[in-house]
Order: structure tokens, then C-alpha cells, then sequence
């Protein structure tokens, strides 16, 4: 199993839990991320303007991509 089974945890004041594993953790701490930096991506293109937006994004890109190629060495 990928992200192994989870068992029911019942505490004495009836709320109840899900112990996962590290990988269900990982992979709602990564869906959080993504979500929040999606909605503020499009935010902060808004505040930027549709000039400065959009060269933003082209700066964000190249220094991503230039990060790449230095890493792949």
C-alpha cells in the first residue's frame, strides 16, 4: 500500500482521529503549499499589473529554469 491504512483513535472526550502515515502527511503539507501559492501567484500578478506581472513571472521562470541547468551538473 502507498500510503499505508489508517486506524481510528477514539479519545475519552469522543473526538476522533486518523493516524496516518508520513506519506498522507506529506502529501497534505504539499497540497496546502500548492493551493496557497496558486492563490497568491494570482494575487500578487494582480497587484503587480498587467506590465510588471507578466515580466515577473518571465524573471521567475528564467531564474527556475537557470537553478535547473546549475543543479543538473
Amino acid at each position: 500500500e502507498l500510503f499505508g491504512s489508517f486506524e481510528l483513535v477514539v479519545i475519552p472526550v469522543n473526538w476522533v482521529f486518523f493516524a496516518g502515515t508520513v506519506w498522507a502527511a506529506t502529501a497534505h503539507i504539499v497540497t496546502a503549499v500548492i493551493g496557497s501559492g496558486v492563490l497568491a501567484l494570482a494575487w500578487s500578478v494582480a497587484q503587480l499589473g498587467w506590465v510588471a506581472g507578466p515580466l515577473a513571472l518571465a524573471g521567475e521562470g528564467t531564474g527556475t529554469d537557470l537553478d535547473r541547468v546549475d543543479m543538473s551538473r
